[in-house]
């Protein structure tokens, strides 16, 4: 729990530093989540966003900007390079600033030496504290069992992500003149981690009730904590994920919450399954569309004839590791439709379903949102003597590839106002 403690302590330093009334780097927004930037240069402005991982700092905060300026997302691209893993988010954001002044021509912020210095200091006398509290535990528990101890025993360079960051001061320092002590390491032990216990303890009471706030389902809770039991279980192997990313995993996570928590979602307009309890495959179930569609009522109809698809439509979606810097697939797994955009085999047309028209800012609820919005749009109807089988995945994917392929030599066409 002390990386969440240190994550917290981090971002209200970053909110301190660069406030909104900031000439060059503003916080906008954060979370134990994300953090919403802005980078300000020559009347312009660059809204930047990191994402925080489950395992951070293990994995360092995922940051990208929609915008498409080579100098920003090289000095992302750049950024991501350099700190692969271990890296604090404070570490982070002056590793960044030093990219973009450099590469905009600006003098860095005065405020980045400083926050590097004082973040280090806070660091280092919590290690010290630290080792005081386990010398204090090893002389009085000198007869402790060793293997015990050495189960016990913990390294703050993982969790804290501090390594890198002393090395990131010190050649900062180097660079700038400024003077540093020598880093003193970050090595703790079986005392430190027992004499942190108990507090450690509360904080997790505590945050997990955070984590849930807003989720009513007890259901919806119960995925939640087996999904990250999962997750946990394979950091702690160190074993690479059978399926997917650690990015792709972090993200589907934090959009399944707000699903969950989505007004959309308790108003009964959709609800969310996952498929055999795989993050990466989900079913989506439309409940309810525009009221006054004739979808609308082709779903009640369906909900009278006491059909199978139970008076709704299933949204096959399907998830990739490259998630969330391209779309996921999706497709109307039943019942059939005719118009709305859909394709043969279920593919739905949208270019926003494209690599060239999605957005990694984009949020899966809106998404959902859209699909529903496109279907009544596009006047879809259920097609109530339509085969069961009509629809399959392979053929939704090899409609859609076809689609795609059609647009990119063409364009994509906006349908008139009066159209819908």
């Amino acid at each position: 729990m002390s990386s969440l403690r240190n994550l917290k302590e981090d971002l209200e330093r970053l909110k301190k530093t660069f406030p909104k009334t900031h000439n060059i780097f503003r916080i906008v927004s954060s979370s134990l989540d994300e953090v919403n930037c802005k980078f300000l240069c020559n009347n312009k402005s660059f809204d930047l966003t990191a994402t925080i991982m489950e395992n951070y700092p293990q994995t360092p905060a995922l940051w990208f900007s929609d915008s498409d300026n080579q100098k920003v997302t090289s000095g992302l691209a750049e950024l991501q390079e350099a700190y692969p893993r271990n890296c604090n988010l404070v570490c982070q954001t002056c590793s960044l600033l030093d990219r973009l002044c450099a590469s905009f021509g600006l003098t860095v912020p005065p405020e980045v030496a400083q926050l590097r210095l004082s973040s280090a200091a806070t660091r280092r006398q919590a290690s010290g504290a630290a080792a005081a509290a386990a010398a204090d535990d090893d002389e009085e528990y000198h007869d402790a069992d060793d293997d015990g101890a050495a189960g016990s025993s913990m390294s703050d360079e993982e969790d804290t992500g501090f390594e890198d960051y002393e090395d990131d001061l010190h050649m900062s320092d180097a660079a700038s003149g400024i003077a540093g002590s020598e880093p003193s390491g970050c090595s703790s032990t079986s005392g430190a981690a027992n004499a942190s216990f108990a507090s450690a303890d509360a904080a997790a009471t505590s945050d997990l009730s955070c984590e849930f706030a807003g989720i009513d389902s007890r259901a919806h809770i119960e995925t939640l904590r087996r999904l990250k039991t999962a997750q946990r279980e394979a950091y702690a192997k160190q074993a690479a994920p059978a399926f997917g990313s650690v990015q792709a995993t972090d993200r589907l996570m934090k959009e399944l919450k707000e699903l969950y928590r989505s007004s959309s979602l308790k108003a009964g307009m959709f609800s969310v399954e996952l498929v055999n309890d795989s993050l990466y495959e989900w079913h989506v179930h439309l409940l309810r569309v525009d009221p006054d569609s004739p979808l609308q009522r082709d779903l009640e109809q369906l909900s009278r004839n006491g059909d199978s698809d139970a008076g709704r439509i299933t949204l096959g979606f399907y998830f990739k590791d490259a998630f969330p810097f391209e779309p996921p697939f999706v497709r109307v797994v039943n019942p059939v439709l005719t118009n709305g955009y859909v394709l043969q085999g279920g593919a739905i047309c949208m270019e926003l379903l494209t690599k060239q028209g999605w957005s990694s800012a984009y949020s899966l609820e809106s998404l959902v949102l859209q699909i529903s919005a496109t279907l009544v749009k596009g006047k879809a109807r259920v097609q109530f003597s339509a085969s069961k089988n009509a629809y399959s995945l392979a053929r939704a994917q090899h409609s859609f590839r076809a689609l795609v392929h059609i647009h990119e030599k063409k364009g994509w066409f906006t349908p008139p106002k009066e159209d819908g």
